[in-house]
């Protein structure tokens, strides 16, 4: 466990490098400092008035903090690029770094709001599933090396809209789907690991079935890898044979036509079993194929 007051002060020094690059001024800077601090030491609800509160600060007049996300004062481009570089830091030179995609809604009560619209709520139980009224956005995250257990954080790296084509119009933000907003983000990390001279370092990437499709896999940058779960039903097929004789035509791109993970689920041979540890819990079994 490390030292708190070591800790903090690490802290404190890192993120006043990181905002003192992303802003022109230096109150800008400051300012956003407070509130970062203040965020990590709030209880409850994450509001710009309890970190002012929390910080000490809630008698002096709020007009120059709300000021900062009223106008372009701070370059985001800038302040991703440091803690994408930070981030990289924590792993060896060589070692392939992890990032994963998700998207998310954010509950809003203005129905005029730009990007919002309506869609199902996960607050509500399965068998009767109700609306929100929200926002979409898309979380690219990049994993710390794991510990000795196992265990990993995710320190998020690039968060950004992504409204639906039903969503109210939001400039600068086009309609687009949750695939298209993530590789949006796993773009920006891998431009900003080119630009510090990581070119050869490999990008695995990580999410769910909605980024299994063949729009995502065409459009992945240069030296990354994909990892999804697809649907059991997916038509899979081999590489196509490279000692076929020559024929007229299109060159194949695709072989015979394989099992699909339903049916290579009720496969009898070719199993074995490792075992993981999964939120603090270790000896996870798991039936690999």
């Amino acid at each position: 466990m490390p030292d708190p007051t070591t800790f903090s002060t690490q802290f404190v020094t890192t993120c006043a490098t990181m905002l003192r690059h992303a802003t022109h001024q230096r109150r800008t800077a400051l300012r956003l400092l407070v509130l970062t601090v203040g965020l990590v030491l709030v209880t409850g609800r994450s509001m710009v008035s309890r970190m002012l509160l929390v910080m000490g600060m809630a008698s002096r007049d709020w007009t120059a903090t709300y000021r900062v996300f009223s106008a372009p004062r701070v370059a985001i481009s800038a302040l991703q690029r440091q803690v994408i570089a930070h981030w990289l830091r924590l792993y060896a030179r060589h070692d392939p770094v992890v990032v994963v995609v998700d998207g998310t809604q954010l509950p809003r009560t203005g129905r005029k709001m730009p990007g919002s619209g309506w869609g199902r709520s996960p607050r509500t139980p399965p068998w009767k599933p109700g609306i929100h009224h929200a926002q979409r956005w898309e979380g690219t995250s990049g994993l710390t090396p794991p510990t000795a257990e196992g265990d990993s954080r995710a320190i998020p790296l690039v968060f950004a809209p992504a409204p639906s084509p039903t969503s109210r119009p939001w400039a600068d933000h086009p309609p687009q789907t949750e695939w298209q907003a993530a590789l949006e983000g796993v773009w920006i990390i891998r431009e900003a690991m080119d630009a510090l001279g990581e070119q050869d370092r490999p990008l695995v990437v990580t999410g769910d079935g909605a980024y299994s499709g063949a729009g995502t896999w065409n459009a992945l940058p240069p030296a990354t890898t994909g990892i999804a779960r697809c649907a059991k039903n997916r038509a899979l097929y081999h590489l196509p044979d490279p000692n076929e004789p020559p024929r007229r035509g299109r060159k194949r791109l695709y072989g015979d036509r394989g099992l699909t993970p339903q049916a290579q689920g009720r496969e009898h041979s070719g199993w074995q079993t490792c075992v993981i540890r999964v939120r603090g819990k270790p000896n996870r079994h798991l039936r690999i194929r």
